[in-house]
């Protein structure tokens, strides 16, 4: 323990005892003279009492009485002789020889002690003494290692201590040695060079060449008329170094620039022209908009397939045309702006080029491919579209049902698989030949709001199932179950193809099994009015009835040869009359069309007339002339050969074939097309468009014969 410490802590003692009046000190043998010394110049608490005057070391009390001057030097003595032992025993460390006695004289001690028997091995001592001597080891050891650990944290610190003085000694140096080593002064530097060296003629020339560089700059900074200009003279002139001096007020004053120069420093030409937004930066955006489509141009997914310009690296984009026909595309979309080819191929995207052979993808997964082309073939084939029909007129049927007032109903009719008619007992060439008669069975059952719903079934030997045929077997169910009904309105809707089982195929199929179970008891059923009459004969609650042959072919014979063909009759889902003659329809059933709303926003309505003179079609010279106005307004036209003098009356009338052949030719046809898809002109413009393209194809034949 250092001196200073001790005498320290001897002070605080003798301090601490004079406080309280301390005469003696109580303790126990185990107690050192250290720790004594320790507690002594802590904060004292005296006990109170009869014991106010001492202080109680260890666990209990001792007969051991020390009064403070005896216990004081009782310390000094033991504090000298510890002092007086360490240096003895540093002394017969340094010398080999002594510390190898006096290791041999403790190891032959030892030995002597296990041998009488004053000391004990480990595995000699009882199960309590080895807890105790390893509690006591242990104890020793975190006490080496919290020594081990405190004494490392005193020489790291230490060590820390020097390395930064190290440190700040280097940096010292280092300076040193870079100003000794510095050829380029300061200017303070110079100046002082000049002042002590130069001669008076030397110093004004100086002077003189600084005032006329200062002059020089002031000028050049006040006659500037660009703000650029003058944003790199001051940029040069407001540097750090007149900062470092502290001259910018006499910068400014000599140089002519405001304070805010200062500010600006850090980009000394800033200035920038604006740009102005015109028309060409819209059709450039629009071009690029365009290019960028996934029709026009497809993305490609390699990593190595980039085009880098300007530091700016894009994922290349293959175009899918060329592009010429592009440049007609973009017209076709784009009629009111006037674009020249040339600038359509500059305003490209450096990004979207053309496709080569290296950019074939010529490593595809067998299995992902395919799946790839059944995607693409599904897409084709408008699954999307079917499963949407599907479940959105399910749906409708389901909420029609649901919601059925009491005075609507619904009819739900379908015809079920035709029933092959059969005997109890055959010869082998009837049951394996082909003089089994059919039977035509249309099922339905009706649905009314305020009554339980009913079934009913037409039997018919006929095997038409078209238009007529369906009214037929309809007609005596209409008149014998709903001639007490007034009805006012109706509406026909149909599920998506091949997706309308219902309750109609359970109706014909109970019928199906019943027949054949009287078949299996006996009956013969050969012909349809048999199966008919077998049935009835049955407690059915199915309502039967039976239309004959004759009835279905007098149905069909008596329909108009001459009623035109609704376009896109698989994507009708619900029909809707309201005068003879003429429909409306809409390719998803809506329940607003069928309350009687055909204001409906929910579908587009389309109506269509049956009647021959209503399905005319007019061919009007106004649809050409109209085309002839939009085409001529774009720089690459549709029909470059149909001019003025072929539109005109005047010349029509005494137009000559040769004439009349640019008229009526394939590209005027095409474009007029191509306006009614764009809806430049009326839908009705189609029909002029296809009348041109008979035309066209007549004088085709003229020629070639």
């Amino acid at each position: 323990m250092p001196a200073v410490e001790i005498t320290s802590i001897i002070k605080d003692a003798i301090q601490n005892l004079k406080n309280i009046g301390l005469t003696a000190v109580i303790c126990d043998q185990a107690t050192t003279n250290i720790k004594a010394l320790h507690l002594l110049g802590a904060t004292l608490d005296p006990l109170g009492g009869e014991d106010s005057h001492c202080i109680l070391m260890g666990v209990q009390r001792v007969p051991v009485v020390f009064d403070v001057p005896h216990l004081l030097k009782s310390i000094r003595n033991n504090l000298f002789k510890y002092g007086i032992k360490r240096r003895y025993r540093a002394r017969r460390d340094e010398d080999a020889q002594r510390r190898q006695q006096y290791l041999d004289k403790e190891r032959e001690r030892w030995r002597k002690d296990i041998e009488t028997g004053k000391k004990k091995t480990q595995k000699d001592l009882s199960a309590r003494e080895q807890r105790v001597q390893r509690k006591k080891q242990r104890e020793a050891g975190m006490k080496r290692r919290r020594a081990a650990k405190a004494k490392s944290a005193r020489k790291l610190l230490l060590l820390e201590e020097k390395m930064k003085k190290a440190k700040t000694r280097i940096e010292m140096y280092k300076k040193r040695i870079q100003r000794l080593t510095n050829n380029n002064p300061s200017p303070r530097t110079k100046v002082n060079k000049l002042v002590r060296h130069l001669s008076a003629i030397s110093l004004k020339r100086t002077l003189l060449f600084h005032s006329a560089v200062v002059e020089g700059v002031r000028a050049k900074y006040a006659n500037a008329k660009r703000q650029s200009d003058k944003q790199i003279i001051a940029g040069i002139a407001t540097n750090k170094i007149l900062k470092k001096y502290r001259m910018q007020k006499l910068a400014e004053e000599v140089f002519g620039f405001s304070t805010r120069r200062w500010k600006e420093r850090e980009n000394p030409c800033k200035y920038e022209r604006k740009k102005h937004e015109g028309v060409g930066a819209k059709l450039r955006s629009t071009v690029t908009s365009f290019f960028l489509r996934d029709d026009v141009s497809r993305f490609t997914t390699g990593k190595k397939q980039t085009v880098t310009r300007q530091k700016k690296k894009r994922q290349k984009r293959l175009l899918t045309d060329t592009l010429k026909n592009l440049y007609l595309k973009f017209l076709a979309e784009h009629p009111n702006l006037r674009l020249s080819f040339s600038l359509f191929c500059t305003f490209r995207p450096y990004w979207v080029v053309r496709p080569t052979l290296a950019d074939r993808d010529t490593c595809m997964c067998k299995q992902h491919d395919n799946l790839g082309f059944i995607a693409r073939k599904l897409y084709q084939q408008h699954v999307r579209r079917h499963l949407f029909n599907i479940r959105q007129q399910y749906a409708f049927a389901r909420a029609l049902k649901l919601n059925l007032p009491s005075d609507e109903c619904v009819i739900h009719v379908d015809f079920a698989e035709n029933y092959c008619c059969k005997y109890s007992s055959e010869i082998q060439a009837v049951h394996f030949g082909m003089s089994h008669q059919q039977a035509v069975l249309h099922t339905g059952v009706c649905y009314v709001g305020s009554e339980s719903p009913f079934s009913f079934t037409s039997v018919s030997a006929s095997r038409l199932k078209g238009p007529p045929a369906i009214w037929q077997h309809l007609d005596p169910i209409l008149k014998d179950k709903f001639s007490r009904w007034d009805f006012t309105r109706g509406t026909w809707n149909f599920f998506e193809a091949s997706h309308g089982k219902g309750a109609p195929d359970g109706v014909g199929g109970s019928l199906k099994r019943r027949a054949d179970r009287l078949v299996s008891q006996g009956v013969d059923i050969a012909t349809a009015f048999s199966l008919y009459q077998a049935l009835c004969e049955g407690e059915s609650k199915v309502s039967l009835f039976y239309i004959q042959e004759q009835a279905v072919e007098d149905a069909v014979s008596t329909m108009p040869t001459n009623l035109p063909s609704i376009p896109s009759t698989m994507m009708i889902h619900q029909v809707l009359t309201l005068s003879p003659g003429k429909i409306l329809y809409w390719d998803i059933s809506c329940l607003c069309s069928a309350t009687g709303n055909l204001q409906c926003e929910c579908q587009e309505t389309k109506s269509f007339s049956l009647n021959p003179t209503d399905a005319r079609k007019d061919v009007l010279w106004c649809h050409i002339s109209n085309f002839y106005e939009i085409d001529k307004l774009h720089t690459i036209r549709m029909a470059p050969k149909l001019t003025e003098r072929h539109i005109s009356l005047p010349a029509f009338s005494k137009m000559r074939v040769s004439l009349a052949t640019q008229v009526f030719s394939h590209t005027v046809s095409a474009g007029i097309s191509a306006m009614v898809s764009l809806k430049r002109l009326p839908a009705e413009a189609n029909d002029t468009g296809e009348f041109i393209a008979k035309i066209n194809r007549l004088f085709d034949v003229l020629n070639s014969s």
